[in-house]
């Protein structure tokens, strides 16, 4: 264990040194001076100190539901868990790749005072990080036991369940994540955001252990989990609209009514297959191919607005000319 974390060490600081070197020498104002100012210092401990805390509260959900787990539901609960987590984590890397590269756009844009673009930007982040979500999402969720099956051979206990709830919990997060969350950090302005996401967020620890005294399932965390989410993406909501001046209506039309539909007919188109074909890799194909396909076309049917249909329309003409 001292090993790795030693490696782990060496291997950040071997990126972070990759990093310097790259930008001194492609950017000419990436330069280094001993600088002590002590207002600037101020500002960036501030900053950092607020979100240490949003980072403590999460820190609390991962761990310390990991210990309530443990200690409630044994190891083989928390095993499950650590199954759900690796699965989820590969989504969550392939969705939030588009936000990204989108992230610095934000951020300029809120630099330069285009507050109208802006909103374009962090809704479009949240849309499309979405979309990318179900690509993956949708035949997990679907295929969870005959995909586990193949990966593990002996399934442990509660998996499937965890799978399934995490992935949906992580789904509801998506929909307000990086480009919001990197909107919010450009204003600066991010002690009385930091302090009630913190709040809020750090709920799911003690309501977990309620349930769990109560003798509810150790799947009672991830609707905790879900409901805890839900009440942050509004605040999100409220914290976008106060210190962004954008108008709900944004999220609510272009976000969330595009995302729910584009959802419900994702998951609903393929199910008939779970019902007619016999679980296994004949399955599993199919029904990967499917959602593929059903996914792409509910995404460009509904969940596209004119503007963006003709943007990829015309991007994957340029993909297939370069190809013939």
């Amino acid at each position: 264990m001292k090993t790795y974390s030693v490696l782990y060490l060496v291997v950040a600081f071997i990126i972070r040194t990759i990093y310097g070197i790259y930008c001194r020498r492609k950017f000419e104002e990436c330069t280094y001076h001993l600088l002590l100012d002590k207002d600037l210092f101020s500002e960036m401990g501030k900053f950092a100190g607020w979100n240490f805390l949003g980072s403590s509260a999460f820190m609390l959900n991962t761990q310390g539901v990991n210990m309530l787990m443990n200690i409630y539901f044994g190891v083989a609960a928390n095993a499950a868990r650590g199954i759900a987590v690796q699965v989820d984590s590969a989504v969550k890397s392939f969705a939030n790749s588009f936000t990204t590269a989108i992230n610095p756009q934000i951020t300029k844009s809120y630099s330069a005072g285009e507050l109208d673009y802006m909103y374009q930007l962090v809704c479009r982040g949240a849309k499309f990080s979405a979309f990318l979500f179900l690509f993956i999402a949708v035949p997990i969720v679907l295929e969870t036991p005959t995909i586990l099956k193949i990966w593990l051979k002996t399934v442990p206990e509660y998996t499937i369940v965890f799978v399934r709830l995490i992935v949906f919990s992580s789904f509801v997060d998506s929909l307000l994540g990086n480009s919001f969350w990197t909107a919010i950090m450009a204003t600066g302005k991010i002690k009385g955001y930091q302090i009630v996401i913190a709040i809020v967020g750090v709920m799911v620890f003690p309501f977990s252990w309620l349930c769990f005294e109560f003798g509810c399932g150790s799947e009672s965390t991830y609707i905790v989990y879900i409901i805890i989410y839900c009440i942050a993406l509004l605040v999100r909501l409220y914290f976008m609209k106060v210190l962004l001046y954008m108008p709900l209506s944004y999220f609510f039309r272009d976000v969330l009514g595009r995302v729910a539909g584009v959802m419900l007919l994702t998951f609903i188109i393929p199910l008939p297959l779970l019902l007619v074909l016999d679980g296994g890799w004949i399955r599993l194909s199919v029904v990967c191919l499917c959602s593929l396909l059903v996914t792409s076309a509910v995404v460009y049917t509904i969940g596209l607005t004119q503007s963006e249909k003709v943007t990829v329309t015309s991007k994957l003409k340029k993909i297939v000319q370069r190809f013939s």
